[in-house]
């Protein structure tokens, strides 16, 4: 069964590959994005969501949902991947696209997520949009030898580690469920990005998919990523870029 899920993981990730080059992607402030998601570190979701109750439409915050209640109105599935540069300060300043335009330091967020999408509040006015869901962020590192490099997926990622264009270490967090379980299958922080360490993320990724819907797993939607309506309105809206 894992390998069968780490399979259809790794179909999907190439489905995006195109033989057709890409353009070199502009670096932008994180203060600098408007209408643009860039993930954050997570917050617990306190979300008013309409549920059928009796055939009736009733308002309920999301927390006080059963589990099956919460993950089925998780609607939409995607894996959203978003770059960025690390600056000499060690701040990090996104990618508009998904290549290299120099080389350095740079960090891959990939979401593998089941959400939905809110409005952000900083509790007077709406400020933005939020993914709200829960799911698998993969986190990679890396350091590059040269401009040019394609980081769009962990497998392009593996494929220039094989050609020693870049090195890093890759990080597997699940975001917005918990237990005992699937604490044991994260590997946490792997420190050398190579083919090994690729396999054993995707791997230990797809069992703790497969743990999401038991019974002993809890369940808690986080923001996971957000686009703001305005430049410079990410202190105002409550939120920490990921790191």
């Amino acid at each position: 069964m894992i390998k069968t899920i780490t399979l259809t993981i790794a179909i999907i990730l190439l489905a995006s590959c195109s033989s057709t080059p890409l353009p070199e992607s502009v670096v932008t402030d994180v203060n600098n994005l408007k209408n643009e998601y860039f993930p954050v570190e997570p917050l617990i979701a306190k979300s008013k969501i309409e549920i059928p109750v009796k055939g009736t439409m009733v308002t309920k915050d999301i927390r006080t949902l059963t589990n099956k209640e919460k993950l089925d109105f998780l609607g939409d599935t995607r894996v959203v991947v978003k770059l960025a540069k690390v600056t000499k300060s060690g701040e990090l300043s996104y990618l508009t696209g998904k290549v290299t335009s120099e080389k350095g330091s740079y960090v891959a967020f990939m979401d593998y997520a089941n959400f939905f999408i809110d409005d952000l509040s900083n509790g007077d006015e709406i400020v933005g949009r939020a993914r709200v869901g829960v799911g698998l962020r993969l986190i990679a590192k890396v350091k590059t030898n040269k401009k040019g490099i394609d980081l769009g997926s962990v497998l392009k990622i593996g494929f220039a580690a094989n050609k020693n264009e870049l090195s890093g270490e890759l990080e597997v967090r699940a975001i917005g469920v918990t237990s005992k379980e699937i604490q044991d299958l994260l590997p946490g922080s792997l420190p050398n990005l190579d083919e090994s360490s690729i396999q054993r993320a995707l791997e230990a990724m797809a069992a703790v998919k497969t743990k999401i819907h038991d019974t002993n797993t809890s369940v808690q939607p986080r923001i996971m990523s957000v686009s703001l309506n305005n430049r410079n309105m990410v202190q105002a809206a409550g939120v920490k870029p990921a790191s």
